[in-house]
């Protein structure tokens, strides 16, 4: 996963490379173990091992979300209704193509 410039959009393509490092990596929750003569790893250590529990629930959620917003694009285009352009855009990036 290359790293995200601020606004840019994590791609369905990254959601699943993302998935894919989960369902390989050793199944959870991770500790943390102390090494004498390494705290300035600790802070790390904590990332990476709350990481591998947070990350499959965070990707639930934006695919949930995203599914979500999907749904209301379709319901409002139904009703030809002004959000669902809006909607839509930011499904797709555009809008944070036009802030750039």
């Amino acid at each position: 996963i290359a790293r995200q410039e601020e606004g840019m959009t994590i791609t369905a393509a990254d959601l699943g490379n993302l998935r894919a490092l989960c369902e390989k990596a050793t199944p959870g929750p991770w500790l943390v173990s102390e090494v004498p003569g390494r705290e300035c790893l600790d802070e790390d250590s904590a990332f990476i091992a709350a990481a591998r529990t947070a990350l499959p629930a965070l990707l639930a959620e934006v695919e949930e979300a995203r599914a979500l917003l999907a749904n209301a694009a379709k319901l409002t285009s139904f009703y030809d209704h002004p959000l669902s352009e809006t909607i839509r855009a930011y499904l797709s990036g555009a809008d944070r193509e036009a802030k750039k």
